[in-house]
């Protein structure tokens, strides 16, 4: 006979274990509801504590993944950390907090709280074992931070621990591996010519006034003017003779400028072609549509699926940090001096205007919007263009009467506190510029969904430069559908 503990004992593993389910499948919100009742129903008990602490710590994952580091807002942080420090006896949970702090308090400089930040004091990334590590770097891909690289390196150390973060299966074409970075490429301007015959000139006017003094003390009867012509004609004969040295080593100087760059000409030719550029950006989108409508479990190809409209797609400079300058920081200066340094503001992406005007990226942030009669989802991804790699994606829906508001917001340069653009120029010279258009929707949790879509360059006036994506219609379909279908009352 089976008693009412066993059975609730049978529940909360069940409840547990779907949860782990849901978890390995990327179903976040239905993984969060089932760790979630499973705590419900699971009595608390010295023998159940760390099997508890284990499902705060998975909702806390779940929560994270859902949303790419850099579009977390403050109430999903908050709810993160409440599970933290309930799940604060397993290693796991310092390790999330310390990611947590450094993905999204110490990007912008906030002010961390006290008992997150009491957390994070813990170091536990030589505590977790290979099963915790893969759920690491399977579901909080994107992460950054020394934190985030120490766990990456200790996944390496024991082995493959999980799925790498080149997700797409698509192979690339060797010449857009290629292509892409040599479209970046800064090359600097043409150096003067070497005038090495200007070198020889002044060389030998030295050599000719050094020697002249010695003729004319055997022609000249007056011997003080023949000692005050040698004088002079020394003293010119040293300078033009300096002059021609500093002048062979400039010509020099200018000769291996030349060759540098002949070099870099060599390497970095031929590029591809705006056209081209965009094709690949094309293609890119068109896997993220497929890769987000599975997620959402949509089918394309059904006229039954529920879609009012074609995915709308808002394509945007990437946040991301760049990895490869955290990891040079960390191998000379470690974590600590990492984090003094503002590691964080080191961007991925370089952008460039081509010559219609348009802003092309090595790296792009790609939001998808599905809508359907009844709910909107949202796919948000960010792509290296060069190599297809997803590094950052998240999957999300919402009820159309969660939305508060949506806009095309403009930053100038001095407001926009956020990480930085790399501009490369027609000149091949790179610089970091602030500030653009973005594209954000608000919800009523507080949560905004945020893709810049151009940046700003001030010259003389600050003007945007927007990126090779037709952004402003698919914004203005998505608003018309989104108010719509909240004015009909979709639920």
């Amino acid at each position: 006979m089976v008693t009412l503990e066993e059975s609730a004992n049978d529940k909360a593993w069940t409840l547990f274990d779907s949860g782990r389910r849901s978890l390995k499948e990327h179903l976040y919100k239905e993984a969060e509801t089932c760790f979630a009742e499973y705590l419900s129903s699971e009595p608390k008990a010295p023998k159940t504590a760390e099997k508890r602490a284990r499902a705060h710590c998975y909702i806390a994952i779940a929560i994270l993944a859902r949303t790419p580091p850099l579009s977390r807002s403050g109430a999903e942080v908050d709810k993160v950390t409440a599970r933290l420090r309930n799940g604060s006896r397993l290693p796991l949970a310092t390790v999330l907090a310390r990611i947590v702090t450094e993905t999204f308090y110490q990007t912008d400089n906030w002010n961390i709280p006290d008992d997150l930040a009491e957390l994070a004091k813990k170091d536990g990334v030589d505590l977790l074992d290979r099963k915790e590590l893969a759920l690491l770097l399977e579901h909080l891909a994107g992460s950054f931070g020394p934190t985030w690289e120490r766990v990456r390196r200790q996944a390496g150390l024991h082995g493959p621990a999980g799925p790498p973060t080149v997700i797409e299966q698509e192979k690339t074409d060797p010449w857009r591996r290629q292509g892409v970075p040599r479209y970046f490429a800064v090359i600097p301007p043409p150096p003067p010519e070497p005038r090495f015959d200007r070198a020889w000139a002044l060389t030998v006017g030295g050599c000719v006034l050094l020697l002249a003094p010695l003729g004319g003390l055997l022609v000249t009867t007056a011997w003080y003017l023949g000692l005050a012509a040698a004088v002079i004609m020394l003293g010119a004969g040293l300078g033009l003779l300096y002059a021609g040295v500093l002048s062979f080593r400039e010509s020099g100087r200018r000769r291996r400028l030349v060759r540098e760059r002949d070099r870099l000409i060599r390497r970095t030719m031929p590029q591809p072609t705006e056209a081209q550029m965009d094709e690949w950006l094309a293609e890119d989108v068109e896997a993220a549509v497929r890769r987000g409508a599975d997620r959402h479990r949509l089918d394309l190809n059904d006229p039954t699926a529920g879609l009012v409209l074609t995915p709308q797609v808002v394509v945007g400079i990437s946040r991301i940090p760049s990895r490869l300058a955290i990891e040079e920081i960390l191998g000379k200066s470690g974590a600590t001096a990492a984090k003094r340094m503002g590691f964080e503001r080191l961007p991925l992406a370089k952008s460039r205007v081509g010559r219609d005007g348009k802003l092309r990226s090595s790296h792009y942030h790609i939001l998808v919007v599905y809508l359907t009669r009844r709910r909107f989802g949202v796919y948000e991804c960010d792509i290296s263009l060069a190599t297809r790699e997803r590094l950052a994606e998240g999957t999300q829906s919402f009820n159309y009467g969660d939305v508060i508001t949506m806009s095309s917001r403009k930053l100038t340069s001095s407001s926009d506190g956020r990480l930085p653009s790399i501009l490369v120029d027609s000149r091949g010279e790179s610089r970091t510029v602030r500030g653009g258009n973005r594209f954000i929707m608000t919800l009523v949790n507080g949560h905004e969904i945020q893709v810049r879509t151009a940046v700003a360059e001030k010259s003389g006036v600050e003007r945007a430069m927007s990126v090779a994506w037709e952004n402003e219609p698919v914004q203005r379909s998505i608003e018309r559908m989104v108010w719509a279908m909240k004015d009909n009352g979709a639920d």
